[in-house]
């Protein structure tokens, strides 16, 4: 399917090199018995160019029954495939002088030719990376191999490839070049099915060399990470370096610095160069971030206005405030860094208050990742629907040269709903790669897939993100290593090889899902739910019986045992969506507005903060879905990123009950009738718990933890309004004490219930958390 977008920047992208031509038929095996060799001739080979002949040996057996020997002498009397880099390898540095054209295209990335030469087939790089890269493009080029997904990798389907006797190379002389040379990355888990992607990994936390050379084969040194640890107990020695927050400093895990505390930048600098002591030199990526949450110092000296070295000034309402602070300090590490250790890069997020770009020029020695969180992944990075990281991605772009992006089409739950997410992905990557940046990094749904498909009925699992979206993963793999591929032509290669003879209804299925998918206006983000996802994109466009039937084609058109398994797991998990869906009775999804200095007194629910806020007003009978409740409620909710708000305006009351409630005293037990009840499902959502609030316009308050009323959390307020026949209260519940944030889990489920009319939103049932509707938090 041709996106509207398709054709942004198609005519100025960067060039990527991609040559390849057929060679005559070089024989590697015959009748399944070896009739070539793999040759490494370096004296220490290094891991990955080790492990690069141990890849090519194992799946040349797997395919031809041929174990092909791997030694260290060149003999041109017989066939061989010679494995390293110039600066290793005897043999191609041989050949360095009549490829040197090729050399120079692979200068500071882990790009690869493949050249034959006779009977002899070199594959070479500049680094040993890139000619592990090299092996997998030529089994990819020379058989029907797919590296599918991470599970059953070896043995299962995990890999398909057919099996062939008789192996002969007959398509090499090629050089590739990757787009993103800094990092080609989905996440840190799963790596050697990411390997045998060609992805280029970054690994974080690696201490020591003897740690590091483990995952060496899978990813070279400068791709290798370590983070600045917090010094223990420096909350008790140095409270002053941490945020102020509700006139208390907030020393802890979750803790933002205090930026303007003296001696800070001192202590930070330390920090950064007693890490880099106990790294190894060719560790270049010291990893310095902020804690993941909106929660910055709101001491006196951090809110006044940040005079810049060249005399302008930041002010507080200015949207580059706080990220200045920030970058100011960075600025200073890595000016100090570079001094010190030339070579070594301080990395530093642009995420969530630090993302928009400072009003000064960063330091040479300054790694910025830019995350832009949270977009839709509907529409590239640069439609207006998408401010501002579009406008913010450009003037990082255009203001500093070593940007790589952190992403998230693939995060958390969204794969375990099939998103054709690359759609827009590639268009990203072609506007980041316009803009000079170095490497792509991609949030992924979890660090290793476990289990099977069917391994909860209840629930969708990480297992089932790769059930769902298998293609996807493989798809935007291709496109970090050249994006100007088409996504659509990559599916129809995905699924020729992944499926064989059941490609045609595979292909159709998710084409169908494509279609409902990019005509639905709707956004698509990092954690969309996938049950409200298979209601919104199946379900309410009729499809359950074309998607069921195309499936059911091609289990029976599948031949190969691992495509069988790939369509059955397929199958597993869209049943799984179907049933789930089912229980979720007239489930909803709100998006709850960003709204700063909400107060607790004002109760004009029709302007101001309240204005455009998200609205609550179907109520319902309880238990009944069909009959609408007798007496009106309407709730309107917002967030400060820090709290949800909810105003609730109960109408029609009964007026003696009302006058009696005025006579009496708040109370902290249940509350005095009438009252509501607010059930939110937050941090125990997995294990289907929800945490109840009771509360009236008195101020009484009740809470518990599911069915335990023995709990107690004194973090939440309420503050009333008793009128003559109605009546008003604004509850502010801090997202952290129900376990959520606005950066990583701004989505969860909650119900009303008004004691009045006994009503539910939309009738569901109270204490029953599958009836639980979503509220979802913007952050801007």
């Amino acid at each position: 399917m041709l996106h509207p977008y398709i054709f942004f920047l198609l005519a100025n992208l960067l060039t990527i090199g991609t040559f390849c031509c057929n060679a005559l038929a070089v024989e590697l095996t015959r009748g399944g018995q070896p009739v070539a060799e793999i040759v490494i001739d370096a004296e220490a080979p290094s891991p990955a160019v080790r492990f690069a002949g141990q890849e090519l040996q194992l799946w040349i057996e797997k395919i031809s029954g041929g174990k092909l020997p791997i030694v260290s002498k060149i003999n041109l009397a017989k066939t061989q495939i010679i494995l390293g880099t110039p600066e290793t390898s005897a043999a191609i540095k041989a050949i360095a002088e009549k490829y040197a054209a090729d050399l120079a295209k692979m200068e500071g990335n882990d790009g690869f030719a493949i050249r034959t030469e006779g009977a002899t087939i070199y594959i070479f790089a500049r680094i040993p990376k890139g000619a592990l890269n090299g092996v997998f493009r030529l089994l990819e080029l020379n058989t029907d191999i797919i590296f599918a997904r991470p599970l059953h990798a070896e043995n299962g389907s995990g890999t398909i490839y057919s099996h062939t006797p008789n192996l002969s190379i007959k398509k090499a002389d090629c050089v590739e070049i990757p787009a993103f040379p800094y990092i080609r990355s989905l996440g840190e888990g799963n790596r050697l099915w990411q390997t045998r992607l060609r992805n280029l990994i970054m690994i974080q936390e690696i201490p020591r060399h003897k740690t590091r050379e483990k995952w060496e084969h899978l990813a070279p040194a400068w791709t290798t990470s370590k983070g600045i640890p917090r010094q223990p107990g420096i909350g008790k020695t140095h409270p002053e370096y941490f945020a102020i927050r509700d006139g208390k400093r907030q020393e802890g895990h979750w803790s933002q610095l205090c930026y303007t505390s003296k001696g800070l930048v001192e202590y930070y600098c330390k920090r950064v160069e007693d890490t880099l002591k106990n790294t190894p030199d060719d560790v270049v990526d010291i990893r310095m971030a902020h804690a993941d949450n909106h929660r910055v110092c709101q001491c006196e000296d951090c809110m006044k206005p940040i005079t810049l070295p060249n005399g302008t000034v930041v002010n507080p309402d200015d949207p580059a405030f706080r990220s200045s602070a920030f970058w100011l300090l960075n600025n200073k590490a890595a000016e100090r860094l570079g001094d010190k250790y030339p070579g070594r890069y301080p990395r530093a997020f642009a995420y969530v208050w630090s993302a928009e770009p400072p009003p000064f020029e960063l330091s040479d020695n300054l790694m910025v990742m830019y995350a832009p969180y949270v977009k839709s992944h509907k529409i590239p990075i640069y439609h207006e629907d998408n401010e501002p990281w579009g406008t913010r991605a450009q003037k990082w772009m255009a203001q500093h040269k070593n940007i790589y992006v952190f992403e998230y089409y693939m995060c958390t739950t969204t794969p375990r709903f099939y998103n054709p997410v690359t759609d827009i992905a590639a268009l990203d990557l072609r506007f980041y790669l316009k803009g000079g940046v170095d490497g792509m990094y991609q949030d992924n749904a979890s660090e290793a897939e476990k289990g099977d498909a069917a391994d909860d009925p209840d629930k969708l699992t990480t297992a089932n993100g790769y059930d769902a979206s298998a293609i996807e993963y493989w798809v935007l793999s291709r496109l970090y290593w050249d994006p100007r591929q088409d996504p659509d032509e990559l599916r129809d290669e995905f699924c020729q090889r992944a499926y064989r003879k059941a490609a045609k209804p595979m292909r159709e299925f998710f084409r169908t899902i494509q279609t409902a998918w990019h005509k639905d206006p709707i956004p698509s983000h990092w954690n969309d739910n996938p049950v409200m996802s298979a209601r919104q994109y199946i379900v309410k466009n009729n499809l359950q019986e074309p998607l069921r039937d195309l499936l059911e084609q091609a289990e029976d058109l599948a031949e190969h045992p691992g495509s069988k398994d790939l369509v059955k797991r397929h199958r597993a998990v869209f049943k799984k969506w179907l049933r789930l869906e089912a229980k979720v009775t007239q489930k909803l999804e709100l998006t709850v507005p960003y709204r700063a200095k909400v107060s607790m007194d004002n109760f004009d629910f029709d302007s101001g903060v309240w204005k455009d806020a998200a609205v609550i007003d179907d109520f319902r009978t309880r238990n009944s879905l069909n009959e609408k409740a007798e007496v009106p409620t309407v709730v309107k909710v917002v967030n400060d990123r820090e709290n949800i708000y909810l105003a609730f305006h109960c109408m029609k009351e009964d007026k003696a009950l009302l006058k009696r409630l005025k006579g009496m005293k708040k109370i902290s037990d249940w509350p005095q009738k009438p009252f509501l009840e607010f059930f939110i499902d937050g941090d125990q959502r997995e294990k289907n718990g929800y945490y109840q609030l009771a509360f009236n316009a008195l101020g009484s308050q009740w809470d518990a933890r599911g069915r335990q009323p023995s709990y107690n959390n004194d973090k939440w307020k309420v503050n009333g309004q008793i009128n003559e026949d109605n009546w008003k209260v604004i509850l502010r519940w801090p997202l952290e004490s129900f376990g959520r944030n606005i950066t990583m889990n701004n989505r969860f489920g909650v119900m009303i219930y008004r004691e009045t009319g006994n009503q539910t939103w939309l009738g569901v049932n109270v204490h029953e958390p599958s009836g639980f509707n979503d509220l979802k938090l913007e952050m801007d």
